[in-house]
């Protein structure tokens, strides 16, 4: 009888672990089928993406050369006008199709105080209007102002230029900014050395 359970035992252990084996590999073959299925869903997917992006780097390519000629297009006609001002003078420089264009108070005959009035810096205003004015005729003239150290005196530019539709595009302010001031006087170490000196003697 000892023997027969035995059997029996060994029968459905058997049996049991051909099951197992039948299940490991259906779920094998699943898992297979599965990771099958996500390869093609993404393979579509990339080829989508990939499609868009070509589709986008081809409209960014054309929008940003267009961009470009528009860029180089209004560079062609941007003036770029330079004023410093000083105390007694203020000088002025153009740039238009790589020429440089200058011109000063002092170059217009006034000598003195006489450069220091309202007058002068009306008719000086008047001047580099009809520079710019005989640079770009017939057309939207354009400017970029890069101003070393702003000041009152250009008030009448900027109105002139205004009241005839002179686009000013961007203003620059190019001053200097002092970081720790002036250099300090250099201290005289030799008076120091001499007390020193006598206040030992006496010791």
């Amino acid at each position: 009888m000892y023997q027969i359970k035995n059997k029996y035992i060994t029968s459905n252990l058997t049996v049991s672990k051909s099951i197992e084996i039948a299940n490991n590999k259906k779920i094998k073959n699943l898992k297979y089928k599965y990771k099958e299925y996500n390869k093609k869903k993404n393979f579509k997917n990339k080829t989508n993406s990939t499609i868009k992006y070509i589709k986008i780097k081809q409209y960014s390519c054309k929008y940003f050369k267009q961009l470009y000629t528009n860029l180089n297009n209004t560079q062609n006609k941007l003036i770029k006008v330079y004023i410093k001002v000083t105390l007694n003078n203020i000088f002025v420089t153009y740039l238009f199709n790589n020429k440089i264009y200058t011109k000063s108070i002092a170059s217009l005959g006034f000598k003195g105080k006489s450069k220091q009035t309202v007058y002068a810096y009306k008719t000086f205003a008047e001047t580099i209007l009809k520079d710019l004015l005989n640079f770009s005729a017939n057309q939207p003239i354009v400017i970029n102002l890069y101003i070393k150290s702003l000041s009152k005196k250009l008030k009448p530019l900027y109105h002139i230029l205004k009241a005839n539709n002179i686009k000013i595009n961007k203003i620059y302010d190019t001053t200097l900014l002092s970081f720790n001031g002036c250099r300090k006087r250099k201290i005289a170490i030799k008076k120091k050395r001499k007390s020193v000196i006598k206040f030992l003697s006496y010791l």
